[in-house]
């Protein structure tokens, strides 16, 4: 169980605010030791793959989204030392359906 915060809401309203109109990403962590919660912004570097492979990845920012792998596994690593648990995923679709990706 975690509780968000005040602080902790308006922090996820102000990244989908900074990237608008691209999706934002980020993950809700607490910490094993203290129990305090952590949101972590996470980029989205959909559109530099896009640039790089076009056929693959045919969107763009606005209407897809991928973390950036070097941050996923620097998250990844501190959860799998025990000092953190994702408790959350938050994600944005600013100017479009919210949808399951294939």
């Amino acid at each position: 169980m975690f509780t968000l915060s005040q602080d902790h809401i308006a922090e996820l309203y102000a990244h989908a605010g900074e990237t608008f109109p691209s999706e934002c990403c980020g993950m809700v962590l607490r910490d094993t030791a203290t129990g305090a919660v952590d949101v972590r912004r996470c980029t989205n570097v959909y559109d530099r793959m896009a640039a790089e492979d076009p056929e693959n990845f045919p969107r763009d920012s606005r209407t897809a989204y991928l973390i950036d792998p070097a941050e996923q596994v620097a998250i990844l690593k501190q959860v799998g030392k025990g000092a953190f648990l994702i408790v959350a995923f938050y994600h944005s679709h600013p100017e479009h359906d919210a949808y399951f990706s294939a």
